[in-house]
């Protein structure tokens, strides 16, 4: 029995081109390869990056949301009372010490005596609560900071001519 081969019938027909370019080279494989690992590297970089970005906004709300809490403890304080010793007294600190470790508290009350009875007794205080946590790279330092002021209430007696 007699097998026929056909060959290809010209230089620029079909069906040798076609015959030709059925699998692919070597260097077409590595080219493919070396291109998907560049865009696997960019997108793992990228979700480090996101990841890391994710953390630090956690923690400066964990920050915020101590803050917030501590300056309410400290609208409890009477106004006479109001000193740096008491506010530092008030830090709730353990609530939140998981998320911000290293975390250090500082307040700071100034009167205001520009604003004041004929008497010359302050009627104003502004309250500076700040937040110090070291930061993912351990070289750098957070800070959050809220700041209130409070107003010495008149009497009732001062109040109605």
């Amino acid at each position: 029995m007699r097998v026929a081969v056909r060959r290809c019938s010209g230089v620029g027909s079909r069906r040798c081109r076609n015959r030709r370019r059925l699998g692919v080279t070597v260097l077409e494989v590595i080219v493919a390869l070396g291109l998907l690992l560049a865009a696997a590297g960019a997108f793992a970089q990228m979700h480090w990056l996101a990841a890391r970005q994710q953390r630090a906004a956690e923690k400066r709300a964990a920050a915020a949301q101590t803050l917030a809490n501590w300056m309410e403890r400290c609208s409890h304080v009477p106004f006479d009372r109001l000193t740096e010793d008491e506010l530092t007294k008030r830090v709730p600190v353990a609530a939140v010490q998981e998320h911000l470790p290293g975390l250090e508290a500082a307040a700071k009350v100034v009167e205001d005596k520009s604003v004041g009875d004929e008497r010359g007794a302050v009627a104003s205080k502004r309250i500076v609560l700040t937040l110090r946590w070291p930061a993912a790279g351990a070289t750098n330092i957070e800070t959050a900071e809220l700041v209130s002021w409070r107003h010495l209430a008149a009497s009732m007696e001062e109040q109605t001519p």
